[in-house]
């Protein structure tokens, strides 16, 4: 989750130079609808933390059911989307991801005891960074004056290194755990939980 997160925040930081680039000049108009779906994205790995841990907990069954109302509430949420173009088409998609999320979530924290709120205590750190990350590049996209290509990868690099530096500086518990388990692997022990 905390490598898509800024990941994602990037994109839509860097829409812009990153459409014209690939896809040209005629493709500015995507800019807006491609930035909105980059905060549904965001959202995406926290629905497979809560699915894959309801079935390792042997769920399997529930999540084929939550699927049905969460597909109908998907649909019925583009319909309405498309009277609002395709940016409402986008902002549905964000809408139905946070809908989403909170049905999954729910019935993690009953049958997990991991619900909205730890998950969201857990990643908070990497987000506050991921978003302070994409609010400088997309400044420094605005204010620059340079193509677009050489604009998209330098600030690309800038936020990355940002990124990494900051969160290795501040050592979230994930990190420490993450740093444990490859050192364990790499000195031939066995990593205890």
């Amino acid at each position: 989750c905390s490598s898509d997160l800024p990941m994602m925040l990037g994109f839509a930081a860097l829409a812009e130079p990153l459409i014209v680039t690939v896809f040209g000049e005629v493709w500015r108009p995507a800019v807006m609808p491609f930035q909105i779906l980059c905060i549904a994205a965001a959202l995406w790995p926290m629905h497979l933390i809560n699915i894959n841990a309801l079935l390792a907990q042997g769920h399997a069954r529930l999540v084929l059911k939550l699927e049905v109302p969460k597909k109908i509430l998907g649909l019925a949420m583009l319909i309405i989307g498309m009277f609002f173009g395709i940016e409402g088409i986008a902002w549905s998609q964000v809408a139905f991801s946070i809908a989403a999320l909170g049905i999954n979530s729910h019935y993690t924290n009953r049958l997990v005891g991991y619900g909205l709120s730890h998950q969201l205590m857990d990643i908070v750190m990497p987000c506050v960074v991921a978003t302070v990350m994409a609010g400088a590049l997309h400044w420094l996209a605005r204010i620059l004056a340079m193509n677009d290509a050489l604009k998209l990868m330098s600030l690309a690099v800038l936020g990355g290194v940002f990124y990494i530096t900051v969160i290795f500086l501040a050592k979230p518990p994930a990190l420490l755990e993450i740093i444990s388990i490859w050192r364990t692997r790499h000195t031939g022990g066995t990593h205890d939980k």
